[in-house]
């Protein structure tokens, strides 16, 4: 465990990629409330809150530690960069877990992980773990106490090599804490930010997805979508939709005005494929622990966070 002082402000973006289909950004009046329609029926709208510009929100979820399996793969080394920059911004310390059969080379892998996140903020303190066991019932053991876990989506062994079937899938199921499957790794190197989406749906689990979507796109600096499927009833083609959107978001424009935020509605459309294509651009797709979370965590081609 290392600390010292003094805490750095470096805060990357999720990703620096292209936007693409997103809607362009607008000012003043006409940035106050924009809606289209797709030709294939998908409705765009873009909310703002009164006051883009708002201070600094400390991060909503409860204190812990945040936990990171590690590997040698490249998307580990990301899932390392984003779990010490989230130990930074939410002032944890950041537990650095491998499950390895050689354990000295494990330790090496780690040790030089921490010292390489201690350069970059020399206030983290950081925890190395190398032990026996199944992967992913470590990290389930680990999240009880956590705030977040973050793996890599694919790797080379360890952790990572059952990635993205059986231990990404129990991991989403059974953590006790928020889980980010990280793939990208090279979001710290590219320039468009691409924003963060959130898959809306009547799902226990909804509510957090939503207050940690708004919490990660409020961090990372970038914007929001918000995403459902429906079927439209009679003479209410989108009344349901908005209904349910409503309820999800709540109050939270209001908590994060400088949070962007785009309302998408798909009709007549399957969820996982609703959401997989308004997340084709994005670099993180947050979901509560209903249906869809298992499908994103095998087929999304960006980074998910599973959220209960």
């Amino acid at each position: 465990m290392r600390c010292s002082t003094p805490w750095p402000a470096w805060s990357p973006a999720w990703a620096r990629r292209s936007a693409g289909s997103r809607p362009r950004r607008r000012s003043g009046v006409e940035a106050r409330r924009h809606s289209r329609s797709h030709p294939n029926g998908t409705s765009w709208s873009k909310v703002l809150a009164p006051g883009s510009k708002a201070a600094h929100r400390e991060p909503m979820y409860a204190s812990g530690p945040v936990v990171v399996g590690v590997d040698g793969s490249p998307e580990s080394r990301a899932a390392v960069d984003l779990a010490g920059w989230e130990a930074h911004r939410r002032r944890s310390p950041l537990y650095l877990v491998q499950a390895a059969a050689d354990p000295q080379r494990a330790r090496e892998r780690l040790e030089g992980h921490a010292w390489r996140l201690h350069d970059r903020y020399p206030e983290l303190c950081t925890t190395t773990t190398v032990g026996p066991g199944d992967p992913g019932t470590v990290l389930v053991d680990r999240s009880r106490t956590a705030a977040l876990v973050v793996v890599g989506a694919r790797g080379l062994g360890s952790f990572h090599s059952m990635l993205p079937g059986s231990v990404a899938v129990h991991l989403a199921r059974h953590s006790q804490a928020p889980v980010v499957l990280v793939r990208r790794p090279v979001w710290y190197a590219t320039r468009a930010r691409s924003g963060v989406v959130v898959w809306i749906d009547e799902s226990a689990g909804t509510s957090s997805a939503v207050e940690f979507a708004y919490d990660e796109a409020a961090a990372h600096g970038t914007d929001l979508t918000a995403v459902c499927a429906w079927t439209p009833g009679p003479g209410d083609p989108h009344g349901a939709a908005d209904r349910l959107l409503g309820s999800a978001l709540g109050g939270w424009p209001d908590k994060y005005p400088q949070v962007e935020l785009f309302r998408r509605i798909e009709p007549d459309r399957n969820p996982l494929r609703a959401v997989l294509e308004a997340a084709a651009d994005a670099d993180l797709v947050v979901c509560g622990d209903g249906p869809v979370a298992a499908g994103l965590v095998e087929h999304a081609e960006t980074s998910v966070a599973v959220v209960r």
